[in-house]
């Protein structure tokens, strides 16, 4: 988990370089983003996959439409990312069965009461998934699905948000905060999980509703300058591309939905990015207008 999140980061400055530098960047940015996506491949990491790829077609996209300041790459540069996001993708997809089951997994997570799974485990709903999903080896999977799989992760972020709407105002900013408030309803739970596996979630029983606006609204922040600044710069400016995609602001809000991204020493590494990202960004604003001012006096 950690190693995938060091290869985010290294691909929020990579990437923006793959479009925008010289040749010899290019070739050394696009051969260590393909490295790092054959390593999240590697590691089986479906939301790692998918995310990091994602992030790839938003810079390839923002790129051409702040293409204004850079040589322009052209719409065909966009088509050629998106096609190697697709053949990325089927080919994880053939080698990987998680994928083909994840429909159904997910589906049986949204069966039943979350808090009662997890406190008296899957046999809380088994005649609910037989009844809707079949009896028989597809039901089994999918009951294990919900203890151990996908299914799981429905269930247990389920469980985590309505922990949160009995305490809105958070509980003890632990990173313990699911376990402790679980355990309030359930001494023994049947399911044991150490968080909600969902960022929001996590953050909303530890810190409280307000605490996790208060964190979007700061990433919606840096999102909106990294706008601003490419309005004005145009693509050239990598670093404006790393606030705006990865949102290091908007690619993070969206990822803290699929797992548990705001904590530790995570939290720290965003916290750290976002704001060098920012300086950097700035800095490339003032040495263009240092630059300026010296060819005018030229």
């Amino acid at each position: 988990m950690t190693l995938i999140h060091v290869e985010h980061t290294i691909w929020s400055k990579l990437k923006p370089n793959a479009f925008n530098g010289n040749q010899r960047q290019r070739a050394w940015s696009i051969g260590l983003v393909v490295a790092a996506l054959l390593s999240v491949m590697l590691a089986n990491s479906r939301a790692g996959l998918v995310f990091a790829l994602l992030a790839c077609l938003g810079v390839a996209m923002l790129a051409y439409l702040f293409r204004q300041r850079v040589a322009a790459q052209g719409l065909r540069g966009v088509i050629y990312v998106f096609l190697f996001v697709v053949v990325v993708m089927c080919l994880a997809a053939q080698n990987d069965q998680r994928w083909s089951r994840m429909y159904n997994d997910l589906a049986a997570g949204w069966v039943g009461d979350p808090i009662q799974i997890e406190c008296e485990g899957t046999p809380a709903i088994a005649v609910s998934i037989a009844a809707r999903f079949g009896s028989g080896p597809e039901s089994e999977g999918l009951i294990e699905s919900v203890r151990s799989g996908d299914g799981a992760r429905i269930v247990v972020a389920r469980a985590g948000f309505a922990l949160s709407m009995q305490t809105p105002l958070g509980s003890d900013g632990s990173r313990q905060a699911f376990q402790k408030l679980l355990r309030k309803e359930c001494p023994n739970p049947a399911i044991a999980m150490s968080h909600s596996h969902n960022g929001w979630v996590d953050m909303m029983l530890a810190i409280g509703i307000p605490g996790a606006v208060l964190y979007l609204v700061v990433l919606l922040d840096f999102a909106i300058r990294g706008y601003r600044l490419l309005e004005r710069d145009g693509a050239g400016n990598g670093w404006a591309l790393v606030l705006l995609v990865l949102v290091l602001a908007a690619f993070w809000i969206v990822r803290g939905v699929t797992d548990s991204v705001f904590r530790d020493h995570m939290l720290e590494m965003q916290g750290f990015m976002l704001a060098f990202a920012l300086v950097a960004s700035r800095n490339y604003v003032a040495n263009r207008r240092a630059m300026s001012q010296r060819l005018m006096l030229a």
